[in-house]
């Protein structure tokens, strides 16, 4: 398997069949060398740690889109594992679900939810997905002008992780 994927949403994903109309999913796949690393700690060593250049355009898309209505974090968090329990809010998402083999975190406005998912396929290998619902034609308007940045955003932020668990 190449070192990142673009895949279809896994079926053991508790996120299968709630795509919508209206909607979006992705999903990339990739391996790490930690055989038992879970799906939390990998969320962690995602979200985490995003590169500058993202962390920079999720800032100037918090002052775009908060006035509109969208939900945005006013500020960067720490991030660790210790602090994902179900149920519980990280930032701007709730902790969904949190197993074993997955992790689901959801976020939610009156435009659209977003849920991100990290499944364990197996020992080392994992599946990083995006699906997000939208409620409003504004909130589709937004996706839709969106979907690009997202897909190099995701496929960047997993990248920079893989460099620092190879090393």
């Amino acid at each position: 398997m190449k070192t990142l994927a673009s895949i279809e949403l896994p079926a053991q994903s508790a996120l299968a069949g709630r795509l919508k109309k209206r909607g979006f999913c992705d999903a990339l796949s990739f391996e790490i060398p930690d055989q038992q690393r879970s799906p939390s700690q990998v969320y962690v060593d995602v979200f985490g740690h995003l590169p500058n250049i993202v962390e920079t355009l999720l800032a100037l898309r918090n002052r775009l889109v908060a006035p509109l209505g969208f939900a945005a974090s006013a500020e960067r968090m720490t991030l660790r594992v210790e602090d994902l329990r179900q149920g519980q809010g990280i930032g701007l998402h709730q902790v969904e679900l949190l197993s074993d083999t997955e992790i689901i975190c959801t976020s939610e406005d009156k435009h659209m939810q977003v849920s991100l998912s990290v499944v364990k396929l197996a020992p080392g290998r994992f599946t990083l997905s995006t699906l997000v619902n939208t409620r409003t034609w504004i909130g589709y308007a937004y996706l839709l002008a969106i979907i690009p940045f997202h897909k190099l955003i995701a496929a960047a932020s997993i990248r920079a992780m893989l460099k620092r668990v190879n090393i």
